[in-house]
């Protein structure tokens, strides 16, 4: 078949052909790093080998008392948002940050139900549904009962954080090892800018080391990828980078960021805050009675009388998000099939040449 070209082929036009190509590439790429896998071979066995025991123990004992089912099902609640971390890292190509869209949403669902209930103590299905237990705590609500409540998603979202930050450094240093300059990212020295950003990352981890990875991963910037790459060039061991890397962006970084949506949804700032709408001249009055409103048909829903009401409403915004994400994955997913097809195809063009 005439290509015209490996750019030519892809999912779209030649289907068949490509998932062939796409298949004999992974066959290849294994094979490939066989050598490089064999020294943990033992590890994937015995991981396969758990994980194998575990689905059988799932599909056989019941759900209602299986402390298995439990378990997997809280491991893949927490691996949902550590996979929102990852998308949110590598942007999916397209800026896509799902703190904002996910993570900072079910924080300010939490603390205003923890304000309203004046309790942390949800009854079930939370964290799927939230609703207030039917006493209340005794000790007031404080922003540390929140933040504790919401630790595990938080942590899980900021690991994947720190997973998504891999492929540039890996990609720098697989760069170095071969002794080949990454041209995809020739602008980090082409320009006043990109020195300047190369100098001040090169300062923080080849004087501070460490720390400055950890400084780097800590302050909410878009250019870590620069430091990802900089560690990479200078063969910045991988557990250094990914340890510094873990406790910047998984520890550090995601509490001081759930902490300010805490802070913003808390009553004292959420008053302040309308009061300060309410006196905008014009609309300020009508826009501050429209959030009240809002606010406070939230609050409500926390309540048990409203959870028993069978009421459903869907969030029509989130379906949107829902299926942008899904689009987006998607188009991840393709895009990954035809470029690993095309690299076979090259390498099989550059043989027969």
């Amino acid at each position: 078949m005439d290509m015209n070209g490996e750019n030519r082929i892809s999912l779209l036009y030649y289907p068949i052909v490509t998932m062939k190509y796409f298949v004999h590439e992974i066959v290849y790429l294994f094979q490939k790093n066989r050598p490089a896998i064999r020294p943990y071979q033992k590890y994937i066995k015995c991981s396969g080998i758990f994980l194998l025991i575990i689905f059988i123990l799932y599909a056989l004992e019941r759900p209602q008392s299986s402390f298995i089912h439990k378990g997997v099902q809280e491991i893949i609640y927490l691996l949902k948002w550590n996979g929102l971390g990852i998308l949110s890292s590598i942007g999916l190509g397209f800026g896509f940050h799902t703190f904002v869209l996910y993570l900072a949403p079910f924080i300010a669902s939490v603390t205003m139900a923890a304000w309203e209930c004046n309790s942390v103590r949800f009854p079930p299905p939370y964290p799927h549904k939230i609703t207030c237990p039917t006493e209340p705590d005794k000790i007031a609500m404080n922003i540390w009962k929140i933040a504790l409540k919401v630790k595990m998603e938080a942590f899980a979202w900021g690991l994947g954080t720190a997973i998504g930050e891999l492929p540039p450094y890996l990609l720098a240093f697989a760069s170095q090892a071969t002794s080949e300059c990454p041209t995809k990212y020739s602008p980090f020295q082409s320009n006043f800018l990109g020195s300047k950003i190369k100098k001040l990352f090169d300062f923080f981890i080849r004087r501070v080391g460490f720390l400055g990875i950890i400084f780097c991963a800590s302050i909410p910037n878009p250019l870590f990828d620069f430091a990802g790459i900089t560690c990479g060039l200078y063969r910045v061991s991988f557990w250094t980078f990914f340890g510094a890397t873990i406790i910047g962006k998984s520890i550090i970084k995601v509490t001081m960021m759930g902490l300010f949506v805490i802070f913003c949804f808390s009553p004292k700032t959420e008053h302040l805050i309308l009061n300060v709408i309410r006196k905008t001249p014009l609309i300020g009055r009508k826009v501050s009675k429209i959030l009240n409103e809002t606010v406070e048909s939230q609050k409500f829903r926390f309540h048990p009388e409203f959870a028993s009401s069978n009421f459903k409403k869907i969030n029509v915004f989130q379906v949107i998000i829902n299926c942008a994400v899904v689009l987006m994955i998607l188009y991840i997913i393709i895009s990954t099939i035809n470029s690993l097809a095309r690299s076979h195809l090259k390498r099989i063009s550059n043989n027969n040449s």
